[in-house]
């Protein structure tokens, strides 16, 4: 190891100590037996597109922004990719922290999205958020004046006809999705990191941490520094979710608001995302959503998916999906926008920055 002149104070942890390439090497090897291995092997996302532009899904270390305005669908993206990983990885425990939903808000909409067994054809088990609501609401009503006052399931999905399928799916992966309802006085960084080390204590393999949304994180008390600013504020939540990352070898995936200017506009790109500069440049993978022109007779949306940012792999890519709202689902399998139509356009053509690109010499 390198030796370190006295003058240079460098605290004295194996965080921050400098290592020659074959101290690196032994390191990784000793998380490679150690079974720390999140930063070698991908988590994939279930979106295909979007984990083939990642190499094959999110990486230990990696901070993930999902950017768009409100009501376009980046809450469901983000949860719709937490429960697929919670589903279909059982080595991987997922935490998902909303600061804008309750618990009980967020089980809703993964009931309601786990009732969509075929997002591109219609079927008898759907079902939306009011019905479920109105099946719990006629459970309390059977269940009045009886001795056991507990809601019994067996009576909430009687009244939710093809339904059931939906609980067992949920059953399926019940203990790998942790759900957390952030506070926006205490549920700072510092909290945060205690649940990951929780997830930790619980032994998983491998761990994901959704973070809905970023702007909402509060900071820890911080002595000395009384009078934060917005954008102070947002660069230090920002570079503490990459900390985590760092620190614990996980992918965090935290959803971001839109700033002001951007919600008067049309369309929302990585350099609108509310906050500094450290927003756009400090995450690894920016995905944006923006409203596409297509409508179902239905009367379904489709969104726009972009990788706008991406460290592992190709960017400035787009593609189509049709979004469920009721159902709180995006269709995975998306459709490629050719480059003409891409909104990715006018956004090069301006150099990503609102200054006009020079041209290629």
């Amino acid at each position: 190891m390198p030796l370190v002149p006295p003058p240079i104070q460098i605290p004295a942890t194996p965080r921050f100590m400098p290592y020659d390439l074959l101290e690196a090497a032994g390191r990784l090897e000793q998380r490679v037996r150690e079974g720390r291995i999140a930063t070698l092997q991908p988590i994939p996302t279930f979106f295909p597109d979007l984990d083939r532009a990642l190499g094959g899904g999110f990486r230990g270390e990696d901070l993930v922004l999902i950017g768009a305005k409100q009501n376009i669908g980046k809450t469901t993206l983000a949860l719709q990719m937490a429960r697929n990983q919670a589903k279909h990885l059982d080595d991987v425990l997922v935490l998902y922290i909303s600061y804008d939903h309750s618990v009980e808000s967020t089980w809703l909409r993964l009931f309601c999205l786990e009732s969509v067994a075929d997002p591109v054809h219609a079927g008898t088990g759907r079902v939306d958020r009011s019905e479920v609501e109105a099946a719990f609401l006629e459970a309390v009503r059977v269940q009045k004046g009886t001795i056991d006052r507990s809601i019994d399931m067996r009576v909430v999905l009687k009244a939710l006809p093809g339904a059931m399928d939906a609980w067992q799916q949920l059953s399926k992966y019940h203990r790998r999705l942790w759900l957390i309802q952030g506070d926006g006085l205490e549920t700072h960084d510092g909290a945060i990191e205690e649940y990951v080390r929780m997830a930790e204590l619980e032994g998983a393999g491998r761990i994901v941490l959704y973070v809905d949304y970023a702007q909402r994180v509060p900071l820890r008390p911080l002595i000395g520094m009384p009078n934060v600013s917005t954008e102070e504020r947002i660069d230090l939540i920002i570079r503490g979710l990459k900390n985590i990352a760092n620190d614990h070898g996980i992918p965090v995936v935290a959803v971001a608001a839109a700033d002001a200017e951007a919600l008067r506009g049309q369309r929302v790109h990585v350099e609108n995302l509310w906050g500094p500069a450290t927003v756009a440049y400090e995450p690894d993978t920016c995905l944006i959503l923006n409203p596409d022109t297509r409508d179902d007779p239905d009367g379904e949306r489709w969104v726009r998916i972009a990788m706008e940012k991406n460290r592992s792999g190709p960017s400035e890519i787009e593609w189509r999906h049709r979004r469920m709202g009721k159902y709180f689902c995006i269709c995975q399998a998306g459709e490629a926008v050719v480059a003409d139509e891409s909104y990715q356009v006018d956004r090069l053509a301006f150099g990503r920055s609102g200054v006009p690109a020079r041209p290629e010499s």
